[in-house]
């Protein structure tokens, strides 16, 4: 048994499941900073409500975090007195994220061929930190969409697909008054991918009503396109 395999049944064995039993489709909920699985349950249960064909996952991160509840990403050191901005995301934060996509795109792999469901019919969603999980790695492994929400904060680019080369809808849900996920980083980042970006007026760091409204009939779309095709 590999490590990266016990990091995977660790993220599932530790999954809160709501819907149905046997979906016809996926839908993999991430935590924000410094919380856990319970964060987006309201969130997810508005959802199941609305698809009752969909299986929700609320996974939670395997780190403990210093403030208190878990994180998504391990940096190894914080950054050096003389050490560049540019050199710390190479060295340290680019990895770092890597390494976390890594490890839940085979958690995510082996949850899809447990509910015998197809990566067509899978939508990865998060908030704040999340939703750079979410959304990385749903690019990378060519899922139908994601929806981020608040996030990712900052987008980084690097990790981000040409769009010519992906088939992954977005739908980035944030607000105009969200310091840590600036509307216009978000729009510059995502606005060319198909999907929708929709920035919330005096909404700030949070989850709210329109995001159960806005998601619902994002996943609609996804997956009723994803029957036709």
């Amino acid at each position: 048994v590999s490590i990266t395999d016990i990091k995977m049944h660790s993220l599932l064995s530790s999954a809160f499941r709501l819907g149905a039993s046997a979906p016809d489709s996926l839908v993999v909920l991430f935590h924000g900073l410094a919380s856990d699985k319970t964060a987006l349950k309201s969130l997810a249960e508005a959802w199941s409500a609305q698809h009752s064909r969909t299986q929700f996952v609320l996974l939670q991160a395997p780190r403990p975090s210093w403030r208190g509840g878990f994180d998504w990403f391990a940096y190894p050191r914080q950054r050096r007195e003389q050490e560049s901005e540019e050199q710390y995301l190479n060295e340290v934060v680019l990895p770092s994220i890597r390494s976390c996509v890594s490890e839940v795109s085979a958690a995510v792999d082996e949850l899809l061929s447990e509910v015998r469901v197809s990566k067509e019919r899978a939508v990865l969603s998060g908030f704040s930190q999340g939703a750079a999980v979410a959304t990385y790695t749903a690019f990378s492994s060519g899922l139908a969409g994601t929806i981020s929400m608040g996030g990712p904060c900052p987008p980084r680019r690097q990790l981000l697909p040409d769009v010519s080369s992906t088939r992954t809808q977005v739908c980035v849900i944030s607000g105009d008054r969200d310091t840590f996920a600036p509307a216009q980083e978000l729009k510059d980042a995502f606005d060319k991918y198909e999907g929708e970006v929709h920035i919330i007026a005096g909404l700030g760091h949070q989850v709210v009503g329109n995001h159960t409204e806005i998601g619902s009939a994002f996943l609609r779309r996804v997956f009723e396109n994803s029957c036709q095709q």
